[in-house]
């Protein structure tokens, strides 16, 4: 009897375990899903369609369509690549450029047939238009080691996710588009995992968040003596006193912040409150003392009724600089429930009140531009033209709409002026 009872058991085991991967390959699918439906609009072919252009100037495809294609969207971003490299643009008559503007439709679905990654990166193009070097090789490119289209990804990823300005599927699309696995550099591939799991979560992929939050802890974890050897980058400036074993927990506990926000949406309580406790930790040891550790910590406590520990960080809340009259409204209630052992209306108000992801995502992202490498790349010629390319593409995107499908000559004509103004700022 005990050995069927064992054998029911383990059956029992094995079918919730297939089951529970089954919901979550599931889950993973619906995700993958709606984002590929995200990634499938105007503002998007667009921005492809400028890179495409971009990628095709130092190895042009044999394909007489493209190469026309190709000109119209150059004229349509108001001479991307010449303007930006210092050419001379040509001039365009309004009717000419709305012209482009009527057939923009069908250039771009010329430009999308071809993948950018088929393209030398933007950097290889930028060193043909400034050397004529024709290689692919970039071993004389100083600022980057083994650099590819993957690190360029990563790259845009997290320069468009610290904008203020894009569209927010621009950096969803560069990250859809990475395999940080394929860098090498290991200070840029953990960027980009913890990039990527913060631009899934805002915009509501909390599977994915939550899997890359795993493989960003893996990695820190993995290479935690290269990191203390090598600190890059400063996640709470306010630490009294930054050591390279202080960074590194700095580093680390991201991790933990952002899982757990994905594991409270996927309404995997236990696991999020654990992650909150370990990131709250982690950052005290990193020497971290600002609002999102306080909301952190009280809402941990006061989740467990942990008055006294929960108390200490409503009353650094409530004496902070950074949060507004209705916050610190909501931390004086909050205080009262905690004396009163309401921790059930402690907790209603603390989420009505406080949004950690949006404070977690504006201190992350005013982060990921300011790691070394992006900071030096910028520095160099090179990386000056890079970037002058990223935001004459910024300036460029608001046109998308304007240039939308059903452009006839009546409509393209009424919208003349503001066109102009727009690619030409006259």
């Amino acid at each position: 009897m005990n050995h069927l009872l064992k054998y029911f058991f383990s059956l029992t085991i094995i079918c919730l375990t297939f089951s529970s991967c089954s919901r979550k390959e599931d889950l993973k699918a619906i995700e993958m899903k709606r984002m590929q439906e995200q990634l499938s609009n105007i503002k998007v072919d667009f921005y492809k369609s400028a890179k495409v252009t971009v990628r095709a100037t130092a190895a042009m495809p044999n394909n007489p369509e493209f190469v026309e294609a190709r000109k119209a969207m150059l004229s349509i971003a108001g001479g991307l690549v010449q303007l930006q490299m210092g050419a001379d643009s040509i001039p365009l008559s309004p009717m000419d450029l709305f012209a482009m503007g009527k057939a923009f439709y069908s250039a771009k679905d010329i430009l999308l047939q071809t993948d950018e990654d088929s393209l030398p990166t933007i950097v290889e193009n930028v060193i043909y238009v400034l050397s004529g070097a024709t290689s692919s090789d970039l071993k004389s490119f100083g600022y980057f080691k083994n650099y590819n289209a993957n690190y360029e990804h990563a790259i845009l990823g997290a320069t468009w996710t610290a904008s203020h300005v894009v569209p927010k599927e621009f950096a969803l699309y560069e990250f859809y588009k990475t395999d940080e696995d394929k860098i090498s550099d290991k200070e840029m591939m953990v960027v980009a995992k913890i990039a990527k799991a913060l631009v899934f979560l805002n915009n509501e992929y909390y599977y994915h968040s939550k899997e890359k939050s795993d493989e960003y802890l893996e990695k820190v974890e993995e290479n935690k003596d290269y990191f203390i050897k090598n600190p890059f980058m400063t996640i709470f400036p306010e630490a009294a006193k930054i050591t390279p074993e202080s960074q590194y927990y700095q580093l680390h506990c991201l991790g933990y912040i952002m899982r757990s926000l994905a594991e409270e949406k996927m309404d995997m309580d236990d696991e999020a409150t654990e992650d909150m406790e370990k990131f709250v930790e982690e950052a005290e040891k990193g020497g971290g003392d600002n609002e999102l550790i306080w909301m952190v910590g009280a809402y941990t406590n006061v989740k467990k009724e942990d008055k006294e520990k929960a108390l200490v960080y409503l009353n650094k809340l409530e004496k902070s600089d950074k949060i507004g009259k209705p916050e610190k409204e909501a931390v004086t209630d909050i205080k009262k429930y905690m004396e009163e052992r309401d921790s059930e209306k402690a907790l209603t108000k603390f989420k009505d009140k406080f949004t950690m992801i949006s404070i977690s995502y504006d201190l992350l992202r005013a982060r990921l531009a300011e790691t070394k490498q992006i900071q030096e790349f910028k520095k160099s010629k090179e990386g000056d033209k890079f970037f002058g390319i990223q935001n004459a593409i910024a300036e460029k995107a608001s046109l998308a709409e304007s240039l939308g499908g059903g452009v006839n000559t009546d409509s393209l004509k009424n919208k003349a002026t503001d066109i102009v103004k727009g690619l030409f700022g006259k």
